[in-house]
């Protein structure tokens, strides 16, 4: 992206500047009450207002930016594609390339034909010998037949081993290209990475005011750095080495914690019958909690200088939750929502708002929430890891 001519970068800019970060009354449900379940207090009209489309098995925030983020990709191919004087040389050749996998006609006349001898190689297998050379021909062409190449650094010593065969680990690579809707904790490099592509609302929005920004994005950049924390990423050191440097008393605290949190989602069922499983969530739901709480003390420290005037009714703290529940607004198929039970760390969204903020005294004194209510965790059961 760095050598993207000026006027192609402005141009991916303002195709996102129509889309705001912002608390809207619209999306709410004023029929479910902010201390029975506030996932469903916010979003409760946008889940009625925005079913699932028919070729998709999650509708989610994030699947909003990516349709946008795809469509913003190809109106910018399309753009340099239709070009035929003055493009520069990365115009050309993003160009040349999205207009060769956009000529249907040709591709559709070829079919399989470019395949064929690869076809061909592959039915004429008889033995076992051919086999292997069929494995390796493939592995030549870069597909993962039967095995994959891999390498990583060594996790005692990640800032000397190998990121490639043979080469010195970069530091400044990405494991996510700029358009991806995420972000990610690398516990080897001890970084956290946050995509351009994440960088909107309702995460991010440069117009929003801090409260918004700081429940949104805030939230998400507090959840990458507790993951340096978290039950796995706890056991690497600032270097990203392997290394056991905590003491055997903040380790023994820090799994009862933990315990905690796994019984508290356990006891979530995304489909009736269903529990969450606890174990697989751990890590994420301790990030969730430990990422709402440093957004939130961040944006104490922020505000001293700034306005506090209530916007639209709301206080800058009621505007941080608000938003914390808007960007995890999501909802599945309930065949999707079995199948990830069991494969997904994450949470739904609906537990990934109402669970860390059922434990927090800062959500329950923003907005009054009642003692012994569902989103008030009662003293004992309530969760704090740091």
């Amino acid at each position: 992206m760095r050598n993207l001519p000026l006027a192609a970068a402005t141009a991916a800019l303002s195709l996102v500047l129509g889309a705001r970060a912002e608390i809207d009354l619209k999306n709410f449900d004023l029929t479910v009450k902010t201390e029975d379940d506030f996932y469903h207090h916010v979003n409760g009209t946008w889940l009625k207002n925005n079913p699932i489309p028919a070729d998709r098995s999650v509708w989610a925030s994030y699947s909003e930016i990516d349709e946008r983020n795809q469509t913003n990709l190809r109106t910018l191919c399309e753009r340099v594609a239709a070009k035929t004087d003055g493009a520069a040389p990365v115009e050309k050749m993003v160009g040349d390339f999205y207009a060769s996998g956009m000529n249907e006609a040709v591709i559709n006349a070829l079919g399989a034909k470019p395949l064929q001898p690869e076809l061909d190689g592959i039915a004429a297998v008889k033995t076992p010998v051919d086999v292997l050379k069929a494995i390796a021909h493939l592995q030549s062409l870069g597909v993962a037949v039967g095995f994959a190449f891999g390498s990583s650094p060594d996790l005692k010593q990640s800032d000397r081993e190998t990121g490639r065969i043979g080469q010195a680990v970069d530091r400044q690579e990405w494991g996510m290209t700029p358009p991806t809707v995420n972000a990610y904790y690398r516990a080897t490099n001890n970084e956290i990475v946050f995509p351009a592509g994440i960088l909107q609302p309702p995460f991010f929005d440069f117009k929003a005011d801090d409260a918004v920004n700081y429940g949104g994005i805030g939230a998400v950049i507090g959840h990458e750095m507790t993951h340096g924390f978290d039950d796995s990423g706890s056991k690497y050191d600032a270097h990203g080495n392997l290394n056991n440097w905590w003491t055997e008393e903040s380790a023994k605290n820090f799994k009862a914690r933990t315990t905690a949190i796994v019984k508290q989602f356990a006891a979530y069922e995304p489909l009736p019958g269903v529990h969450l499983n606890g174990e697989l969530t751990q890590s994420e739901n301790i990030a969730d909690l430990g990422g709402v709480k440093i957004a939130y003390y961040a944006l104490q420290k922020a505000l001293p200088d700034k306005p506090r005037d209530p916007v639209n009714g709301f206080t800058p703290e009621q505007r941080f939750f608000l938003n914390y529940a808007t960007i995890w607004r999501d909802q599945m198929r309930p065949e999707e929502a079995r199948r990830r039970v069991n494969i997904d760390p994450h949470s739904p969204g609906q537990f990934r708002a109402n669970g860390p903020l059922s434990n927090l005294d800062e959500f329950a004194k923003a907005f009054s929430i009642p003692d012994e209510s569902p989103m008030r965790r009662s003293p004992e059961t309530r969760v704090t890891i740091w």
